[in-house]
């Protein structure tokens, strides 16, 4: 008897066991598939195509650009605007105008301003607006076409 149990010991012994990871690389592989799952799921029914004026559910080619709306809208209120950088409007008189810069998401917009980094400005969606003390009448203008151009 005292053979059999050598013998089961040393086969015991020489068996492969499987590796198991260790808890460090198990943790990276779960947090890891989380990240792909949640970025996966993010992503579902986003599109960088805007709208286009044929109708409902039809789409341009063309991405979105938050200026283009409203730009329109200030133009045809009488107001002299242009393109200010790459995502922004200033209306004439340069300086003492009144200036948008567009934020990705109005929530971009808000952090913005609650960390100081938009000081005096209005959060009207995803645009900041800077008044450069504009005269009351040009200011309600600009946030008419602001809040018009379904940018919240």
């Amino acid at each position: 008897m005292g053979d059999g149990r050598r013998q089961g010991r040393s086969e015991s012994r020489g068996a492969a066991r499987p590796r198991v990871p260790s808890a460090a690389v198990r943790r990276a592989a779960l947090t890891a598939s989380f990240v792909l799952v949640v970025a996966g799921l993010g992503a579902c029914g986003q599109s960088t195509a805007a709208p286009d004026a044929a109708g409902p559910g039809r789409y341009s080619s063309q991405p979105y650009n938050p200026v283009t709306g409203p730009l329109r809208c200030l133009r045809e209120a009488g107001l002299r605007a242009h393109h200010a950088g790459r995502d922004g409007i200033q209306i004439v008189p340069r300086g003492a105008g009144p200036r948008i810069v567009f934020a990705a998401t109005p929530g971009d917009a808000q952090a913005a301003q609650l960390h100081g980094q938009a000081e005096g400005a209005e959060v009207i969606g995803n645009a900041l607006l800077y008044p450069n003390g504009a005269p009351d009448d040009v200011l309600k203008k600009v946030e008419t076409c602001l809040a018009g151009s379904g940018l919240s």
